[in-house]
């Protein structure tokens, strides 16, 4: 690995911790361009705090007309019994790497062993050396949801949510 991968935390958090879980229709077809590569797509609470930080309510509202078609469809009205799980990648602001699984607990086993077969855990970084890499079952396991604490159970194909991850310390100052 390149010396500037090495050397700088911030850098190596970002290279290898762009794997993500979004909740979506389990019928999701993420949109495509015309040559049928992804189109990237953040989440709604990222962008948000780009908008809103020092700008009027109008210039927000002209940065939100601007950006949203960059954004994932607000899915709050759809009942979560028809929502699924699906992993991104979000160092492009977000491309689908697996398909969508049910949200229980042997779906979301299936992710994680879809993901393990099928996508690589980082991101092909030349500027910083980096290559893409393939990882085992409980590294997608931790990467998907080690901010939860959670029980995965090899042998039944399983993984349980015991406690949701915490919430975010600065949103509590």
């Amino acid at each position: 690995m390149s010396e500037i991968f090495d050397k700088n935390p911030e850098v190596r958090r970002r290279v290898l911790l762009n794997r993500e879980i979004r909740q979506v229709p389990l019928d999701w077809q993420h949109p495509q361009n015309e040559d049928g590569s992804y189109i990237p797509l953040t989440e709604y609470t990222r962008l948000e705090d780009i908008w809103y930080s020092g700008r009027t309510e109008e210039e927000a509202r002209e940065v939100y007309e601007e950006d949203k078609n960059a954004m994932m469809p607000d899915f709050s009205e759809i009942p979560q019994e028809k929502m699924g799980i699906c992993a991104y990648e979000n160092f492009t602001e977000g491309i689908p790497i697996s398909p969508v699984f049910l949200n229980t607990p042997e779906g979301r086993f299936a992710l994680a062993k879809y993901c393990s077969e099928n996508a690589s855990i980082t991101d092909r970084v030349e500027c910083l050396g980096v290559k893409e890499k393939k990882a085992g079952l409980v590294d997608w396991v931790n990467t998907l949801f080690g901010d939860e604490l959670y029980a995965l159970d090899i042998k039944s194909g399983r993984i349980d949510i015991l406690a949701p991850s915490p919430p975010d310390l600065e949103q509590s100052k």
